[in-house]
């Protein structure tokens, strides 16, 4: 009992404090903090709200948070966002993230893949995909996977690309299908290249390569996709050889900005390939 009138005193003491005004010199002269309309005419009552409070911030902050649910987290961190705070919107996105929330991993892979508030990452981007990819978050499983093909892991690329795939997502019938014809060229499959062409077919038939949907296919995808579809038509694997679609297609990847395509064209009419 002495124990808790003294904490009752004493918040009663720093709740006086707190909100008795304080006069402060500024430029344009004296005046009062906090200011009046915030001031209170009357003094806190003992064991009152405003002791509670004081000690509900001192040591309850943390439990507060603890509380918090995922989807509160994400909230916050929407808020804090919208108020232009980044480090609070980083921080309240990790917390709504390792308390399961999806939406909050993707955004933290993304932010740490563009550098927006934070230095470009790419390890610790990887790491949010793929925590949100095995929990079924199909843009993370997008992501994760075009992160594992640039990585020349064909078979995993392809194991978080099927979703995507499934939900036509268009840079995933890219990735499946990059990844078949990787695969079919190193073992003299056929089948693997058949199935590649008819996934790269999906991939460039895309009528906005770029655009601003998350189904999009992205231009730099789309520009593999064109170059692998004229490989494949090459190839004589599986499907009849077919150089003057090959020809269109790398060609087409070249008059958009595809270093590789340019450099293949010049060495096939070297080679006279076409």
């Amino acid at each position: 009992a002495p124990v808790l009138y003294v904490l009752d005193c004493l918040a009663f003491g720093l709740g006086w404090i707190s909100q008795k005004p304080v006069m402060k010199t500024t430029n344009s002269g004296t005046a009062s903090y906090p200011p009046k309309n915030l001031q209170q005419n009357n003094p806190p009552k003992m064991g009152g709200n405003n002791g509670g409070g004081f000690f509900s911030r001192l040591f309850g902050s943390k439990n507060n948070n603890a509380s918090q649910s995922a989807d509160e987290c994400y909230q916050n961190a929407i808020n804090a966002k919208n108020n232009g705070n980044n480090n609070d919107y980083i921080e309240w996105l990790k917390k709504a993230a390792l308390k399961g929330k999806t939406d909050a991993m993707f955004e933290l892979g993304e932010v740490y893949t563009e550098g927006e508030g934070v230095d470009v990452d790419v390890k610790e981007a990887k790491k949010w995909y793929k925590m949100g990819a095995d929990k079924g978050h199909t843009r993370c499983m997008l992501n994760y996977s075009a992160a594992c093909f640039i990585e020349e892991k064909y078979e995993t690329a392809l194991k978080y690309a099927k979703k995507p795939a499934e939900n036509k997502y268009f840079d995933a019938f890219a990735i499946t299908g990059i990844c078949y014809f990787m695969k079919g060229s190193k073992s003299n499959n056929d089948d693997d290249i058949i199935t590649a062409y008819s996934w790269l077919l999906k991939a460039v038939s895309m009528s906005n390569p770029g655009g601003p949907d998350p189904h999009d296919i992205s231009m730099d995808m789309y520009k593999m996709a064109l170059v692998f579809t004229g490989y494949c038509c090459l190839s004589g694997m599986g499907i009849p050889r077919q150089p003057k679609k090959a020809k269109d297609y790398i060609k087409k990847a070249a008059s958009l900005g595809s270093v590789e395509a340019r450099d293949f064209l010049t060495m096939a009419e070297k080679e006279r390939i076409f």
